[in-house]
């Protein structure tokens, strides 16, 4: 790209407060800005994923933002989940700590620490260790809950964490990787945050020769905004708005809304784009995909098998798994067909395989 080529914003739709941080999972504040924890979402639904072309962990964000106007100053993308943020009482430095279960067996994380005024950050902890609470204690001392590097150390001392003091002469100074824990005491407490209203996962964008965009995201199966960046007509949906098809007339629209990996069901509807009524196409108790041929013929197939649910979290089921897998280990390995889903036995009929064909829709 030359200078002569550079990309500028002509409009931001739907950006609300805080939206480069996605769901909001911790807060704190003090005199002049406001700092904000947050998730953008694992960037994967069951028809597609774009989870190789980003960080394994850049949904993980961190924002600065400037009290009077919520202008965005700072944006970090921690490698770990968010789990608490603390002003200094004095300084302009933000502490923040971040960390979660691998699913298997370690506790992992870290303790940054942000300046606001250069916008270096500093990671503390010599080893990776989940930091779920912070608070400062006066300008010298900030009390930690850090949990314990494994499992083994958790039935070792009857308890996933502790909680430690630390005292720097000068926070603003300290070295990265300098700090390491070791023992056991009594946590400090932590405050509740209160949920905030989310807009995140944009799946889908069409935009219209009048100058009107359609988009699909969480919780909204689609949205139409004008040219001059009104909001006209929104559809809800029961999850996560992820594919829409306009046909060639630009009258309608398909949409294929996904419950998420708990129901795992979608719902394919057709919306009318002058008004935004909806007109209910197929349910499914099954993941599904919208899809064309060359014509613009618009189908609905099943998705391929290769993306990954997420890992659980509990330990236990993770365990219980991991020796069922040994103990029953599979005979032969299932044979896939070229699209990404196993072969079934000749004869052998499954409504999740099927493709069904819409007719009347023809796409741009």
């Amino acid at each position: 790209m030359t200078d002569s080529e550079v990309l500028t914003v002509q409009q931001v739709l739907g950006g609300g407060r805080f939206a480069e941080v996605g769901e909001v999972r911790v807060t704190d504040s003090r005199t002049g800005y406001v700092a904000v924890g947050g998730s953008l979402g694992r960037p994967v639904w069951a028809g597609h994923s774009v989870e190789g072309s980003s960080e394994p962990t850049a949904w993980n964000r961190v924002g600065v933002y400037r009290a009077d106007t919520f202008e965005c100053g700072h944006l970090l993308s921690p490698h770990w989940p968010v789990n608490a943020l603390a002003f200094h009482p004095e300084l302009p430095i933000l502490a923040i700590g971040s960390g979660s279960y691998d699913g298997g067996y370690f506790y992992e994380g870290e303790l940054t620490v942000l300046d606001l005024e250069s916008g270096r950050a500093t990671s503390l902890l010599k080893d990776r260790r989940e930091v779920t609470e912070l608070r400062w204690r006066d300008r010298h001392t900030l009390d930690a809950k850090i949990s314990v590097p494994t499992e083994d150390d958790e039935k070792e001392l009857g308890t996933s964490t502790m909680a430690v003091a630390i005292v720097l002469p000068d926070w603003r100074a300290v070295r990265a990787r300098s700090l390491r824990f070791d023992g056991i005491a009594v946590a400090p407490t932590a405050a509740p945050v209160a949920p905030e209203k989310t807009r995140r996962q944009i799946w889908a964008v069409a935009a219209l020769s009048d100058g009107q965009i359609l988009a699909s995201l969480e919780q909204v199966a689609a949205e139409c905004w004008s040219a001059t960046g009104e909001r006209e007509w929104s559809v809800p949906a029961s999850g996560v708005g992820c594919q829409l098809c306009v046909d060639f007339q630009e009258n309608t629209a398909v949409l294929n809304a996904w419950t998420g990996w708990t129901g795992s069901a979608s719902t394919v509807e057709r919306v009318r784009l002058t008004d935004g009524r909806v007109e209910p196409v197929r349910t499914f108790d099954h993941p599904a995909v919208l899809t064309a041929d060359e014509t613009g013929q618009l189908a609905i197939r099943p998705p391929s098998e290769r993306l990954d649910r997420p890992r659980h979290r509990d330990p236990r089921r993770s365990r219980a798994a991991a020796r069922q897998r040994l103990r029953n280990p599979p005979l032969l390995p299932r044979r896939r067909s070229p699209l990404g889903l196993p072969r079934r036995p000749p004869g052998h009929r499954d409504r999740h395989h099927r493709v069904h064909r819409l007719r009347g829709v023809q796409l741009r």
